[in-house]
């Protein structure tokens, strides 16, 4: 028994210091080693607008029980890197542009928590704003009025597809609205993200189209740069209604969408996200945090789902097939890497794209850079789409048919026309088994024809002769036609024969009629 009470208390013994250790380390990291969350910010530019919230963040954790566990600490990221760097849960936290906030939720499920509400200084009685848009112009001069009146070869002039936070996908969906797509049947597409570079391009002619963010517009009319009502044209323009009741203050072309989102990934626990809201939600617009970040306050986070959805029907955000996720479009420092196309085209490589305005007849502007038809089909047909091996297939509703993705229509009839010629052939091929048939039974087999020892003669004829035989055990007559020289000798003794005994009955009956005549001469003179 000794051995195993010894046994017993060191294992006891052993789960004492395991413990103590553990409720030491758990208390050490209660009263001082908090965890430090960071919230990024999309762009350095925005790291001082964020600068006094994010301190206002830390005092409302600071006086609440989550003091010693929690704090935020603010950082900044490049715009061309953010997705990717929520991705990998370099942050925890984050502040950023409504088409990364659609992509951050799409790919990692992140929720926003609370949407920006930005001071308007446009009009005489600025209203704050939680809602932007995207705005499609054009000038007067250009004869264009809708966008049913767009040619499929225009010019347009947009923000790098990078810079997707003016409502480019917005602006992109409402030309495909039309039947328009801007990547596949624009004549070329110019990438300048100076508003009034852009604005420039258009009134120069240089371009017949450009895409701006709602307000750009009227920011630069305040600098008595355009007059907007004289000389451009707002295509597809909306008026909207806010839901405060007032109207949406800027020229617009597309719905409205929220503005820029606070928004915590997944792993960043419930009740810190929950109390970053309400701390977010308690900014005033006297605050210092609301002055200092030029913004009036915040409100509940609004849905990003139709931004999302414009982000999909533009191949910005696609599923992965491999990971079996959604993916948002990763862009480069280049901007003609930042290039996205329809599914299930892909755009050229960067050489081929440089090169594609220099092969059509436009000319691309100085000091801006351009594509022209950057998109190419996949798989050599738009009736099919890549697999993650590589290997095409073709889309809903067309099959495969000797290499070919063809409609169901379209096969429907072929495989009717084929039908009947099969059904034709086939009918044919029978008429012709049937009357091989038929004929068979007509045809007797030389082989199964026996005759006697000698061959009994049961005629003989001008043609042949007739044979008696035996067919499957059946007695028949068999005529067997004579060779020519043999028949011409016999059918002329037949002919003499002939002949010759016509010639004796007809003698034989004028004897008779004489006869019988000298007979009725007789009695005529007795009487």
């Amino acid at each position: 028994m000794a051995p195993n009470c010894l046994t017993m208390k060191r294992i006891l013994a052993a789960l004492a210091v395991c413990s103590f250790a553990l409720i030491g380390r758990t208390t050490a990291h209660g009263m001082g080693r908090k965890k430090t969350f960071t919230l990024k910010v999309e762009g350095v530019h925005v790291v001082e607008s964020m600068t006094d919230t994010v301190a206002y963040l830390n005092s409302v954790i600071q006086n609440s029980s989550l003091k010693d566990i929690y704090d935020v600490q603010l950082a900044a990221e490049a715009p061309l890197r953010f997705v990717e760097a929520a991705s990998y849960e370099e942050f925890d936290l984050f502040f950023a542009s409504p088409e990364s906030v659609g992509c951050i939720q799409a790919e990692t499920g992140a929720a926003p928590l609370a949407t920006i509400v930005r001071n308007s200084t446009y009009g005489t009685s600025p209203d704050p704003l939680s809602v932007t848009a995207g705005v499609i112009f054009t000038t007067r001069a250009s004869g264009i009025t809708t966008l049913d009146g767009i040619a499929a070869d225009i010019k347009v002039a947009m923000p790098a597809p990078s810079q997707l936070n003016g409502g480019l996908s917005q602006q992109l969906a409402v030309f495909q609205a039309t039947g328009v797509n801007t990547m596949l049947d624009a004549g070329m597409v110019v990438y300048e993200s100076n508003p009034l570079a852009l604005l420039r391009l258009v009134l120069d002619g240089k371009v017949d189209v450009g895409f701006l963010p709602a307000g750009a517009l009227e920011e630069l009319e305040e600098q008595s740069l355009v007059d907007i009502r004289r000389t451009l044209y707002i295509l597809n323009a909306q008026i909207h209604n806010l839901s405060d009741g007032g109207l949406f203050p800027f020229f617009s072309s597309t719905q409205l969408f929220p503005e820029w989102a606070v928004g915590a990934l997944p792993h960043v626990p419930r009740r810190l996200s929950s109390l970053i809201t309400a701390a977010l939600l308690s900014i005033t617009s006297d605050s210092d945090a609301a002055t200092s970040g030029g913004y009036d306050s915040w409100i509940t986070a609004d849905s990003y789902q139709f931004t999302q959805t414009a982000q999909e029907l533009f191949n910005i955000i696609t599923f992965d097939h491999i990971a079996q996720k959604k993916k948002c479009f990763r862009p480069s420092a280049s901007i003609l890497s930042t290039v996205t196309c329809p599914f299930p085209m892909i755009a050229m490589d960067q050489d081929a794209i440089m090169m594609s305005c220099e092969d059509s007849a436009f000319i691309c502007p100085d000091s801006t850079t351009c594509s022209c038809s950057p998109c190419v089909y996949t798989c050599g047909s738009k009736n099919e789409r890549p697999t993650e091996t590589g290997e095409c297939l073709c889309l809903n509703g067309y099959f495969r048919i000797a290499g070919f993705c063809l409609s169901a229509w379209r096969m429907g009839v072929y495989v009717a026309i084929f039908g009947l010629a099969f059904a034709g052939a086939v009918q044919l091929i029978t008429c012709f088994h049937n009357r091989r048939i038929a004929d068979k039974q007509w045809r007797i087999d030389i082989n199964e024809i026996h005759f006697g020892q000698p061959p009994e003669v049961l005629g003989v004829g001008s043609f042949g002769v007739v044979l008696k035989a035996n067919w499957r055990g059946t007695d028949v007559a068999i005529k067997q036609a004579l060779p020519p020289d043999i028949r011409d000798k016999t059918q002329h003794s037949s002919f003499s024969r002939r002949l010759s005994k016509s010639t004796q009955r007809e003698s034989k009956v004028d004897s008779m009629f004489r006869e019988a005549l000298q007979e009725f001469s007789k009695g005529s003179a007795q009487g």
